[in-house]
């Protein structure tokens, strides 16, 4: 009978130890792209970062050659952090969708503690805030004073995004200016620009660089050493075109020759070859849900790619 207890106890010992650890969620452990800001830095630096990030993003097959982005990707992919190395080691990793790289927030540190702050609007779950940057505590979680729009990351700013200049040197004083930053839910407008500021700054320098060779070229030969530029009319309409631009060029394949679509910008290009200075990576390709009637099946939705 001892025997059999002994026997009986070891087996639930067992039990326990192989069933307990599948319980416990893993850390997904996003896909990380690091950028050290280095002042007179080769623009290898810069391109091998963007290069990294688009890698990361994309789907294996290419569309007219050019990489495109995943409508769904799996959860393990669904966001990719970009850690940036300011002087004096000030870290910041900023975290975006991977399917339309929009941002979603950055870590920083405050009080030697890590910190999280989200942008006001991002539709992320506790879990997907705790998946992004696991080794920040839940009440050091922050909403920033903004959303992810432009419109309202300027309206925070006070200005213009054509009126902040861009640059390595920009985005380091930008660094510098909120790492650390002690802010509440009603931050003062000073505080409020500062943020804002940043959050223009990144978006333009990784997002929309990824995104736009174009405006890649403008941060190598115009912000990669203490040089500063501020957008033109031409990188804003390029910075609202990308969804546009990313269709028409899908709608160009299989040919991927001449454009069907009619491009408000650049409006005197009709050939995707002619695209190529511009954009160097596409948004996955939109889907279109409509709704068929019929006797059988009253209301049926099918979706389809246009």
């Amino acid at each position: 009978m001892e025997v059999l207890q002994k026997v009986t106890t070891w087996i639930m010992i067992m039990l326990i130890s192989v069933i307990i650890p599948t319980l416990v969620t893993p850390t997904l452990g996003f896909d990380t792209v690091k950028w050290t800001l280095e002042f007179g830095q080769d623009s290898k630096h810069y391109t091998t970062m963007l290069t990294s990030l688009r890698d990361k993003v994309k789907v294996p097959a290419a569309v007219c050659r050019f990489p495109v982005t995943s409508k769904d990707p799996v959860i393990s992919k669904k966001f990719i952090l970009v850690e940036i190395v300011g002087s004096e080691g000030r870290t910041v990793t900023l975290a975006f969708q991977t399917s339309d790289i929009y941002f979603v927030g950055y870590r920083d540190k405050i009080n030697n503690a890590a910190r999280a702050n989200f942008v006001a609007d991002a539709k992320l779950t506790d879990k997907e805030k705790g998946d992004i940057f696991p080794d920040v505590a839940k009440n050091n979680r922050i909403d920033l004073p903004y959303g992810e729009s432009y419109d309202s990351m300027e309206n925070a700013a006070g200005k213009s995004r054509s009126s902040i200049d861009l640059g390595v040197k920009r985005l380091d004083d930008r660094i510098k200016k909120v790492y650390g930053l002690s802010y509440g839910p009603k931050p003062t407008k000073e505080d409020k620009r500062k943020l804002a500021e940043f959050g223009l700054t990144v978006v333009q320098m990784v997002a929309e660089a990824a995104r736009f060779n174009d405006i890649e070229n403008r941060v190598i030969n115009g912000g990669l050493e203490e040089d500063s530029f501020f957008p033109d009319k031409n990188m804003i309409a390029l910075e609202k075109e990308w969804a546009k631009i990313s269709q028409a060029i899908h709608n160009a394949s299989p040919s991927c020759k001449e454009l069907k679509d009619k491009l408000d910008f650049p409006s005197n290009v009709n050939t995707v070859d002619g695209l190529r200075s511009y954009i160097s990576l596409l948004k996955f390709k939109k889907v279109k849900t409509t709704m068929v009637v019929s006797d059988s099946n009253p209301i049926k939705y099918m979706a389809y790619v246009i």
